[in-house]
């Protein structure tokens, strides 16, 4: 069995057969069971879900990111005082990479009238196509909420120095475990991705 730190609120897309739910471990004791917990809206009704195979998979948004996976049996489920699923403590659990190489160190700046660029904003790049991206804001950035704009992003290269601009807009965004990140549109598509 290939061993991983497991951590108290770490939060998982839960499957089972063809219902998923979003969940947060609460704890666990290694070797005998996981403890999680469920929203109600999203789980079976019945109670009868002891010895149901359970497909877990999550996500570590770093850099590089990884998807941990495993598939293991129900063994409880409780609705009062709140709603927890126990599972049996995964015979294996499954890694892979999400991107080969490291997320991208750029900066945005929102465009204004007459294309004035507004102050910089660092983060990285964690996912990108030819039509767009998605940009995470450093941890330390307070906002929650980016209204769609238009905006130039900076591709640095290793030395720091100015790769690549892109225009683009933001299109959404979203905030998720203490970080906020955008979905760009870039105007034009970029072959380089």
């Amino acid at each position: 069995m290939v061993r991983y730190r497991w951590g108290p609120n770490w939060k998982y897309n839960f499957s089972i057969i063809l219902t998923a739910a979003f969940k947060e471990m609460v704890g666990y004791r290694f070797g005998r069971y996981l403890m999680l917990r469920f929203e109600d809206i999203n789980f079976p009704q019945r109670e009868g879900v002891t010895g149901m195979v359970a497909i877990c998979r999550f996500l570590i948004e770093d850099s590089l990111g990884e998807c941990f996976a495993f598939k293991t049996e129900i063994i409880n489920l409780m609705r009062r005082p709140d709603r927890f699923l126990f599972l049996d403590f995964p015979k294996e659990i499954h890694r892979r990479p999400l991107r080969a190489k490291s997320a991208l160190p750029v900066s945005i700046q929102m465009l204004g009238e007459q294309q004035q660029r507004g102050r910089p904003f660092e983060g990285l790049v964690q996912d990108i196509s030819p039509g767009g991206c998605r940009f995470q804001f450093e941890e330390s950035n307070t906002g929650r909420k980016v209204n769609l704009l238009p905006v130039v992003i900076t591709l640095l290269n290793k030395d720091g120095m100015v790769e690549q601009e892109i225009l683009g807009n933001v299109r959404n965004s979203r905030y998720q475990d203490n970080f906020l990140s955008v979905g760009i549109q870039f105007d034009e598509i970029q072959t380089a991705f």
